[in-house]
């Protein structure tokens, strides 16, 4: 015991210096660490989704919506293949992805209906580019499939209107009885 107090007593310095370089280059990790989590919790965080609207289930729609907390900037959107809503069959035409989004801000969305098509088929590798205010790019790669909308509860199938009509028809009955 006591030539360890002997030890500590002789190289107290040397101690004291690893001590305050093992305590800074620690808080050093922490601080960037933390200011890295930061700035991942307050960027812009942009989506690309499908969805349906209960009001008219024959209709998809794509949306591009920015989920973060600051405005996303020059956004564009590529799709592989591209994707082309057929309406008028005799001249399909690109989504909005042709163009570049300026600007979107926090929880705004953009939404663009799909009649029905062929496109419901295929399967879109996605890929979003966007920046943020400090010019940090941002890229993200999605892929987007139509194939699971066909089971959906409300989708347009056969079956799916017969159930509803069959419950329109209940709710009837019963408002009369």
């Amino acid at each position: 015991m006591n030539s360890l107090l002997q030890v500590l007593k002789e190289y107290n310095g040397a101690i004291g210096m690893a001590a305050i370089l093992i305590f800074s280059s620690t808080l050093i990790f922490t601080v960037s660490s933390f200011e890295k989590s930061l700035q991942d919790i307050i960027q812009p965080y942009v989506v690309l989704y499908l969805t349906k609207l209960q009001e008219d289930e024959s209709i998809n729609y794509f949306v591009l919506e920015n989920f973060g907390k600051k405005a996303a900037l020059n956004i564009a959107v590529r799709t592989n293949p591209e994707l082309k809503i057929e309406f008028p069959k005799d001249h399909p035409f690109p989504l909005f992805f042709d163009n570049r989004i300026s600007v979107l801000a926090p929880a705004q969305r953009i939404v663009s209906a799909l009649p029905p098509g062929e496109y419901v088929n295929l399967r879109y590798d996605c890929t979003i580019i966007y920046q943020n205010d400090e010019n940090r790019i941002f890229a993200k790669k999605q892929i987007i499939d139509f194939g699971y909308t066909k089971n959906l509860l409300f989708s347009p199938s056969p079956e799916n209107r017969i159930a509803k009509n069959t419950e329109k028809i209940a709710h009837l009955l019963e408002k009369r009885s």
